[in-house]
């Protein structure tokens, strides 16, 4: 029995196959990898090559444990394919990132690299190294491509520089740092702090009180509780917040902001960007050229207008904000600004 992860869009949606938790599903005929069957991966880390924290859409992804007969499966670069495949438990977020740090332990386990002792320090050079620490105060470094640092600590410290890295951390007050492409972070612990500096990055923090930054293009940010700040430098980036009274910044054209959090500001200043709260009582603002923004009833959206005289660059020729108040705006509908009026999209 192989056992793995399979993604999924909200409501546990895989292309145009809507699953359930607990239930066995099948794909009739010869399993063949990226063409016909039932793809699942071995790593959760794998799972967010193709189905990320956060979808295009800044919906929240969704996630369950899998069990598939080794007999029946089929190997494919970084995913396996089956005909029948059992979904397990369900995971939100929050469970998903659990499972990454217990994956990520076990595998330093089984190679003997787990550090269990108060203020220790691990470092390596090099590719496919993997570092574990279990104690309080600890520090990691690494330097190298493909490689995995867990900890399970209070005030423990993170740092690798290399391309597709991999960090998890639990415990409060933990620091996380990156420099490469494709890297991921994973953080659970009211006070956690991540940064990465690099294109094609994901980050997750599960704890409130705790910040992210990003600088890189194509970057994703997920938060699920409250009093949280993100921060993002980049084209093509995506925010999502899930907790109350949160902030959010980003400085780059074509990103997205989504916040589900009551009484959260966001703030976009690229251009052709969009911004939306589902929760009451936020601010909402837009501030580049061509910007969208929606709102649930209650919040304030801001939008700015831009001119251009002759050749030069447009600039700022006015700032509008309006109040969803259910009549002239509407909740949870897009709007852009024209003319000094909220129009509908």
């Amino acid at each position: 029995m192989i056992e793995g992860y399979k993604g999924f869009r909200q409501g546990m949606w895989c292309l145009d196959r809507q699953y359930s938790e607990n239930a066995v599903f099948e794909e009739p005929g010869d399993p063949v990898p990226c063409e016909h069957g039932i793809h699942f991966c071995e790593s959760p880390f794998d799972v967010l090559t193709h189905y990320g924290f956060v979808a295009a859409d800044c919906q929240l992804n969704e996630f369950a444990t899998v069990q598939a007969e080794a007999c029946d499966c089929k190997r494919g670069n970084n995913k396996m394919v089956t005909s029948k495949l059992r979904i397990g438990k369900k995971l939100d977020i929050s469970g998903f990132c659990r499972e990454i740090l217990k994956f990520l332990l076990e595998k330093a386990s089984a190679v003997g690299v787990v550090q269990r002792n108060t203020s220790d320090v691990q470092s390596s050079e090099g590719n496919y190294k993997t570092q574990a620490q279990v104690g309080n105060y600890s520090h990691q470094e690494q330097l190298g491509d493909y490689s995995c640092q867990a900890q399970d600590t209070i005030d423990g410290q993170q740092t690798q520089v290399g391309y597709m890295c991999r960090q998890a951390q639990s415990g409060h007050s933990c620091r996380q740092s990156q420099i490469g492409t494709d890297c991921i972070q994973v953080q659970e612990g009211v006070w956690g702090r991540q940064t990465q500096a690099g294109s094609i990055c994901q980050q997750a923090q599960t704890v409130g009180s705790s910040r992210q930054a990003q600088l890189g293009d194509e970057c994703r940010q997920v938060q699920l509780a409250g009093k949280c700040d993100q921060t993002q430098s980049g084209i093509h980036c995506i925010q999502a917040q899930a907790g109350d009274l949160s902030r959010q910044a980003q400085l780059g054209n074509t990103c997205r902001q989504a916040q589900y959090g009551l009484k959260s500001r966001q703030v976009a200043l690229g251009d052709d960007c969009e911004a939306s709260a589902s929760g009451e009582k936020s601010l909402v603002a837009v501030l580049g050229n061509r910007g969208c923004v929606r709102g649930a009833l209650g919040c304030v959206l801001v939008l700015a207008e831009y001119r251009s005289d002759g050749s030069k660059e447009p600039y700022i020729y006015r700032v509008v904000s309006a109040r969803v108040d259910g009549e002239h705006i509407k909740p949870n509908t897009w709007y852009f600004l024209h003319n000094g009026e909220f129009q509908e999209a």
